[in-house]
């Protein structure tokens, strides 16, 4: 199964970064981009929302990887959501409201 990402974020921004195996540095420098927005759409996730040029620049560049990066990027975004921890306070803050307005009562996070 190929992923195609509809709509990227720091999640899968960060997925294909370490499919690739890359530093943040080094993976800032390969897209052409400032290693403050890697790592401001890493530490966001899936809230971070990318600028259309920057989709389009990690869509060339996914269409790239060899079978065994895409294999590594599709695993990394097949992780079950509900297991993970988020990475930051706003995260958790979204991902307590999405549980408490579904379940009725707040998680233990």
């Amino acid at each position: 199964m190929v992923a195609t990402v509809v709509r990227w974020s720091g999640r899968e921004a960060r997925a294909l970064r370490e499919a690739r195996r890359m530093t943040v540095r080094a993976f800032a420098a390969h897209l052409g981009l400032a290693k403050g927005s890697v790592i401001n759409w890493e530490r966001r996730g899936e809230l971070a929302r990318l600028r259309r040029e920057t989709q389009e620049i990690l869509d060339r560049d996914l269409s790239m990887v060899d079978d065994d990066t895409r294999a590594r990027f599709n695993a990394a975004l097949t992780v079950d959501v509900a297991t993970s921890v988020p990475a930051s306070g706003a995260q958790a803050r979204h991902l307590r409201t999405t549980v408490e307005t579904d379940c009725g009562k707040p998680p233990d996070l």
